[in-house]
């Protein structure tokens, strides 16, 4: 079997703030996680990946998702629970605001430390979800990126406008 790999910037990715609930940042650099300064001032991240590009038939072996940080305001020697959910209704980057954000449904969460500096990666598994999507059993919506909404602990990676845009990285072969 010949394994092939492929690199998968997103289609769309936005973020949306609380605080300015009628704003779009979807040609943002960035894209925003967490409670910022104080309550109500909230960051979530929406991102889409096409699947265009893997050939039908093909068996997905892995699918990660790779995001580069550019801002941890986690304090220092601590951690927050961040969570990926699975986005339910259509978005559209250049419209979508904290007022009119999609649905969710969570599909699991994971730790992000305050020693993740600058420059640093982050990758977690969504093998599972990007099956999911690439049979058609769901729709393929993107996913929401949600942090810590309790206390400050802001995280910003880079976006698709970025050089260091997040990247789905998705290993499949020929059953």
């Amino acid at each position: 079997m010949f394994l092939t790999i492929r690199n998968i910037t997103p289609l769309k990715d936005a973020y949306i703030s609380q605080y300015y609930p009628n704003q779009n940042f979807g040609s943002s650099s960035f894209l925003y996680i967490s409670q910022y300064q104080q309550i109500g001032d909230d960051y979530r991240s929406l991102l889409q990946f096409p699947l265009g590009s893997i050939p039908s038939g093909r068996r997905i072996v892995s699918a990660r998702l790779r995001l580069t940080v550019y801002r941890n305001e986690i304090p220092s020697g601590r951690s927050i629970r961040a969570s990926l959910r699975r986005v339910l209704q259509f978005w559209n980057e250049s419209t979508v605001t904290w007022n009119n954000q999609p649905r969710s449904l969570s599909v699991f969460s994971f730790r992000i430390s305050s020693a993740r500096r600058p420059g640093s990666t982050i990758t977690l598994d969504i093998t599972s979800l990007v099956r999911r999507w690439y049979s058609g059993r769901s729709s393929n919506l993107g996913i929401m990126l949600r942090g810590n909404e309790r206390i400050n602990s802001l995280v910003g990676f880079y976006s698709s406008e970025s050089s260091r845009a997040p990247r789905l990285i998705v290993n499949y072969v020929r059953p």
